[in-house]
C-alpha cells in the first residue's frame, strides 16, 4: 500500500512538472490590433528599408508572409521587392523580431542577389532598426475617419444629361495616374464599391490584410469636382448593413505603376458592428 501511494505521489509530481514545462513553452498570440499596428509601421518604412538594402535600386512593393509567435513576443516576415539600377528584379526577405514590447532585431532571411548582398555597403540594418524601434516605442496617433457622405446630404438625382461631365483633355503624360490605397485591417472579408463621382460603381472585395490600389489615368480625373468615392453596405458579405455608407478618399498623382508607398493610405476597421474607413496618418 505504501509503495502504491508513493508511486501515485511520484506520478502526480511528474505530471505537475510536465504541465509547468508546457506552460513555460507556450507563447501568447499577438492581437489583431497589434498585428495591424506592426504591419502598418513596417509598410510605412518599406521604401526606406529597400533603399538602405540597395541604395541604387528602385522600390516596388512589400508582401507580408506571416506573423509567428515567439517567446516574449513575435516575428514578422516580409518580402520587399523592386528593380536594380539595370532593370533586374531584386527582393529581400526580412524578419522583424518584436520582444517584450519592443523591436529588438531585424535580420535578412534570404535575398535574390548572390553577388551584391543587401545592406552590404551601408549600416542599413542598424539604421532601420533604430528608425522602426523609435516609432514603435512612441504611442500610436489616433487615426481620422475618412469624410463620410451622409445620405441626407446627397443631392437629388437629376437627368443623366444634367449630371454629365465634359470629357477631360488628354493628359500630357499618359503614364501619370491618380488614386489611393485601401487596406483591410479587420479579421473579415469586406465587400465594397468604388467609383469616380462622374462614373458608375465597381464592385470589389478585400480579404483580411489585403491592400487594393484604386487608381485611374490622370486624363480621366482632370475635370474639376471629380471625387474618389467608396461605398460600404451594398456588397458587404459580413455586415449586410441596412443602408450604404459612402466616403470620399483623397487621391494623389504619381507616375505609373501605382505604389502604396506614395499614394494616400486608408483602411477598413470595425466601429461597433459596422465597417468604416479611416485615413492612415
Amino acid at each position: 500500500m505504501k509503495m502504491t501511494f508513493a508511486r501515485l505521489v511520484l506520478k502526480c509530481l511528474l505530471m505537475a512538472v510536465a504541465v509547468l514545462a508546457l506552460a513555460g513553452s507556450l507563447v501568447a498570440q499577438p492581437t489583431e490590433s497589434e498585428k495591424n499596428r506592426v504591419t502598418s509601421l513596417i509598410d510605412s518604412e518599406a521604401k526606406t528599408a529597400f533603399s538602405l538594402a540597395w541604395p541604387t535600386a528602385g522600390y516596388g512593393e512589400i508582401a507580408f508572409e506571416g506573423i509567428q509567435p515567439a517567446k516574449g513576443g513575435f516575428d514578422v516576415t516580409a518580402k520587399l521587392s523592386g528593380k536594380s539600377a539595370f532593370g533586374g528584379d531584386l527582393w529581400v526577405r526580412l524578419v522583424f523580431q518584436f520582444r517584450d514590447g519592443k523591436l529588438s532585431e531585424i535580420h535578412v532571411k534570404d535575398n535574390s542577389d548572390a553577388l551584391v548582398r543587401p545592406f552590404l555597403m551601408t549600416n542599413g540594418i542598424a539604421d532601420l532598426t533604430a528608425i522602426l524601434a523609435q516609432k514603435y516605442a512612441a504611442p500610436p496617433e489616433p487615426r481620422k475617419k475618412a469624410p463620410e457622405i451622409r445620405a441626407d446630404a446627397r443631392p437629388k438625382q437629376k437627368d443623366a444629361a444634367a449630371d454629365a461631365v465634359p470629357a477631360a483633355a488628354p493628359s500630357t503624360d499618359p503614364d501619370t495616374i491618380e488614386g489611393a490605397c485601401l487596406k483591410n485591417e479587420t479579421g473579415h472579408a469586406i465587400g465594397f464599391e468604388y467609383r469616380l463621382s462622374n462614373g458608375g460603381w465597381r464592385s470589389a472585395r478585400l480579404e483580411p490584410a489585403q491592400t487594393s490600389q484604386l487608381w485611374w489615368p490622370s486624363s480621366e480625373v482632370a475635370a474639376p469636382g471629380i471625387q474618389l468615392e467608396v461605398r460600404l453596405g451594398q456588397q458587404d458579405p459580413w455586415h449586410h448593413q441596412e443602408s450604404a455608407r459612402s466616403y470620399t478618399l483623397e487621391r494623389l498623382s504619381m507616375m505609373s505603376p501605382a505604389s502604396c508607398a506614395k499614394l494616400p493610405k486608408y483602411y477598413f476597421d470595425i466601429e461597433g458592428t459596422e465597417a468604416v474607413i479611416f485615413k492612415d496618418n
